[in-house]
């Protein structure tokens, strides 16, 4: 929770803002008694921490394991999102014990959801094992004019394999993968 202050106080709460909900993914809604923590670190980072009077969130990465140590200040349950690029989840842990979880895709990685119930003030570690972990994708940039054909190709298919195509602003016409190519 930020504090408005009287003078440069809408530069500081923007500041606060991108590196607290930004960055760290501290993303509190104690009206309904939940609080998700969905870090988003450049891919090199292994290790970050921050503390504020109603959280402490560390993070840290050794080899293909990625770790994120929560302690809330207030009761609620606790929503964590890990996201890693690797081929296979080998494990995912609370508290040193195998914890269900659930994954969605995220761009150029996986992005791991853990929920679980956090008592106030005690420290709740999830733990996300890697098979591997993959170098970080870089975007794809394509020009055109309106109507003209484009072609998007994936330079690396080792890792990947191309399996469908979302579009919601409608800016592709009929578009079909081709092996790596969109």
């Amino acid at each position: 929770d930020i504090i408005g202050g009287t003078d440069f106080g809408d530069t500081v709460q923007t500041f606060t803002r991108t590196l607290v909900e930004g960055l760290f993914g501290y993303q509190p809604d104690y009206p309904f008694g939940k609080v998700l923590v969905a870090p988003q670190f450049p891919a090199d980072w292994d290790k970050a921490s921050i503390q504020n009077p109603n959280a402490a969130i560390s993070y840290n990465r050794s080899g293909n394991t990625h770790s994120l140590a929560v302690q809330l200040q207030r009761d609620a349950s606790l929503t964590v999102e890990i996201p890693v690029r690797a081929t296979a989840i080998t494990s995912v842990s609370v508290d040193g014990k195998p914890a269900e979880y659930e994954t969605r895709p995220g761009f150029g990685q996986t992005i791991v959801r853990v929920t679980t119930p956090a008592t106030a003030g005690a420290t709740v570690r999830v733990a996300v094992t890697t098979a591997d972990t993959l170098p970080e994708v870089m975007p794809i940039e394509a020009k055109g004019v309106v109507g003209s054909k484009v072609t998007l190709t994936i330079p690396d298919t080792s890792h990947t394999k191309l399996v469908s195509i979302s579009d919601p602003l409608g800016v592709l016409e009929n578009p079909t993968i081709t092996g790596n190519q969109i």
